[in-house]
């Protein structure tokens, strides 16, 4: 779906395209069908998030199926595995309108070319594992201390993100980066 200006966005960018949400059947649906190719989490069911639409649509679907499971969990955490996007979040992220695809994207479900509901992983395991084997305490490298720190941060390890930039800071104290 090309980034577009809200002029030339038609109904999608003015209207609630599925008000009902009854789209997340479907996606649910799809995420069944294809659980065993799709990452489980510790406990070995797939954890799925919906932040927007019925918290209780979600859960009554996602209920249906054991190796699922249904988990209230903001979208920078790690305790959730894929999440169901309704464009209609736009009206509380209104960025998702220029960056649709969401990030993560691993399926999406249209009605006319349209897009009508998203499913996207976690892309914030992706980054745990990319900073899980750089060492911040070793490294003299400015550049790759900052995107460690950045990366940290993104998926909430404040700690490491804190420690990443202090140690930048060591490098070259003027900055600005890793100050903020």
């Amino acid at each position: 779906f090309p980034t577009r200006r809200s002029s030339d966005l038609g109904a999608w960018g003015k209207f609630d395209i599925d008000y009902y949400g009854t789209s997340i059947r479907y996606a649910v649906e799809w995420i069944a069908d294809h659980a065993d190719s799709l990452e489980k989490g510790p406990s070995g069911k797939i954890r799925v998030r919906c932040f927007y639409g019925e918290r209780i649509c979600a859960e009554h679907y996602i209920q249906k199926y054991p190796n699922m499971e249904y988990v209230m969990s903001n979208e920078g955490s790690l305790d959730w595995d894929y999440s169901i996007i309704q464009p209609v979040q736009a009206k509380h992220d209104s960025t998702l309108f220029s960056t649709w695809p969401p990030r993560g994207l691993i399926h999406q479900i249209e009605v006319d070319h349209t897009p009508i509901i998203a499913i996207a992983r976690n892309y914030n395991k992706d980054i745990k594992k990319e900073v899980s084997t750089f060492s911040i305490y070793d490294s003299k490298d400015l550049s790759a201390l900052i995107n460690a720190g950045v990366k940290y941060y993104q998926v909430g390890d404040f700690f490491n993100c804190i420690a990443a930039c202090e140690r930048a800071l060591e490098i070259d104290p003027k900055n600005i980066v890793a100050m903020n």
